[in-house]
């Protein structure tokens, strides 16, 4: 089920909703961020992950790095598109991951399970 986002204004009201187990993950966008936008520069952005579920955090990490990442190419692609160069011309990377011994990632083949 989807909450509605929090929206903390600082690390403290971020730690209190933490602490009141009311969330488990938070982006942390610091204050200077539009400016170092508009400065050209890359603006550094926090994310904050509790790790008592590994699977869960890792889950989270991985989401949250995927949306910076397209949020980075979208500013790319605007900062270009501004200077008259298509984002089309610039090379990119063909990413082909395989997977070869287990290639349906099935964890239950290979799980060893204890009987106590």
């Amino acid at each position: 089920m989807m909450r509605e986002p929090l929206l903390p204004r600082n690390w403290i009201k971020l730690r209190t909703l933490y602490d009141q187990k009311l969330t488990g993950v938070g982006f942390i966008i610091p204050a200077n961020h539009a400016r170092d936008l508009e400065r050209s520069r890359s603006p550094r952005c926090s994310f904050i992950v509790d790790g008592f579920d590994p699977t869960v955090a890792r889950t989270a990490m991985n989401t949250a790095r995927i949306l910076a990442q397209r949020r980075g190419m979208e500013m790319e692609a605007g900062y270009l598109a501004q200077r008259g160069v298509s984002p089309n011309s610039v090379p990119g990377i063909d990413f082909r991951p395989q997977v070869w011994f287990n290639p349906e990632l099935d964890s239950v083949k290979f799980n060893i399970h204890s009987v106590s």
